[in-house]
C-alpha cells in the first residue's frame, strides 16, 4: 500500500466516529471539560487501531486471506473505532452514556427521550455539520483541492472545527443561534491550518 493511499484509508476510518460523536454530543452534552482531553484520546486509539489493523490486513492478504475476504477486518476496523469513541465519550456528572441509554430504554423512554432531544437540538446540529463540511469544501476547494486525498482531511478539520466550537460556546453557556458563530471560527481555523500542513507535507 502506498504512503498516500494508506493515509486517504486512515482519514475515511476516521470518518464514522467523527459523525458517531456529533451524534453523541446531540444526545449527551454534559461532558464538561472532558470532552477537551477525550477527543483527541480518541482519535490517538483509533489511528493506532487502524494502523495496526492496515498492516494486519497487507499481512494476513499476503499470506493468509484472499482479498475479496478483506471487507471483514475493515468491518472489524470498523467497530472497533466505534467502540472507542463511545467508551471514551465522557459525562460530568451523569453515568456512562451506554448506562443512560439503557436505563431510558429499560424505562420504556427511550424514543421518546431521542425524540425529544432531536426536535430541541437536531436544527442546531444540522446547520454545525452543514457549515463545517461547506467551510471545508472551500478551504480544499482553495488551497489543496490538486492534492489526493486531501478532501478527505479537509472534511474532518471542518466536521471537528464546528463541533468543538459549537460545544464549547454552549458549555460556557451561551445558548442559541449565536453559537454558529464560534462554529464558524474554529472551523475556518481548523481547515486552513490542516490544509496549509497537507499542501506543505506535499511539497516536499
Amino acid at each position: 500500500m502506498k504512503k498516500k493511499d494508506g493515509l486517504r484509508t486512515l482519514l475515511v476510518f476516521l470518518l464514522p466516529s467523527t459523525f458517531l460523536m456529533a451524534v453523541l454530543d446531540l444526545y449527551f452534552p454534559n461532558t464538561g471539560l472532558g470532552i477537551m482531553f477525550t477527543i483527541p484520546a480518541t482519535y490517538f486509539l483509533n489511528v493506532i487501531i487502524c494502523g495496526i489493523g492496515m498492516i494486519g490486513l497487507g499481512f494476513m492478504l499476503v499470506n493468509l486471506l484472499r482479498p475479496r475476504y478483506s471487507i471483514g477486518v475493515w468491518i472489524v476496523i470498523g467497530i472497533a473505532t466505534l467502540f472507542i469513541t463511545v467508551w471514551f465519550y465522557p459525562q460530568e456528572s451523569q453515568p456512562h452514556i451506554m448506562r443512560q441509554v439503557l436505563d431510558a430504554f429499560e424505562k420504556r423512554e427511550g424514543f421518546l427521550f431521542l425524540n425529544q432531544v432531536w426536535e430541541k437540538k437536531g436544527l442546531i446540529l444540522f446547520w454545525t455539520l452543514t457549515m463545517g463540511i461547506t467551510v471545508s469544501l472551500i478551504g480544499w476547494f482553495f488551497l489543496v483541492k490538486n492534492i489526493p486525498g486531501s478532501l478527505i482531511g479537509s472534511l474532518l478539520a471542518g466536521i471537528i472545527g464546528a463541533l468543538s466550537g459549537n460545544h464549547f460556546f454552549e458549555y460556557m453557556g451561551m445558548y442559541g443561534w449565536y453559537r454558529l458563530i464560534f462554529a464558524f471560527i474554529m472551523s475556518c481555523a481548523l481547515v486552513i491550518l490542516t490544509d496549509l500542513m497537507i499542501r506543505s507535507a506535499n511539497s516536499q
